[in-house]
């Protein structure tokens, strides 16, 4: 079996053949694959967003947290404030009224002011 011209192009002819079906064969992959890949795509883009809207929730919740505590300290301070002015300079009783007005805001009537 000696290696003729007509052999040497009918190898070539083949390794030619095949190279373009491997071309035409990736492309078709690449193809199929392309749907699946934008998909993935979108879906790290979603959870991308939503990893950063979750970020920012925890940071307002941080920040509901502390005024919450923030405006209970105040309300508390007032309140004694109130209650140290009703007990020695309360003429007309506006002080005693204001710190019932803040005692009644602060006894929730049916869970109106829970706070979660």
């Amino acid at each position: 079996m000696y290696i003729t011209y007509e052999r040497f192009m009918a190898a070539l002819a083949l390794f030619t053949a095949l190279c373009i079906a491997g071309g035409w064969l990736i492309k078709i992959i690449r193809g199929v694959k392309k749907p699946a890949d934008d998909i993935n795509s979108k879906v790290k883009n979603h959870k991308d967003r939503l990893d950063k809207q979750e970020e920012k929730i925890d940071k307002i919740d941080k920040t509901l947290d502390y005024l919450v505590n923030a405006n209970n300290l105040v309300i508390r301070t007032l309140f004694t404030v109130l209650g140290e002015l009703a007990a020695n300079n309360d003429q007309h009783g506006n002080c005693k009224k204001a710190q019932n007005e803040i005692q009644k805001f602060l006894t929730p009537v049916d869970g109106q002011h829970d706070v979660v």
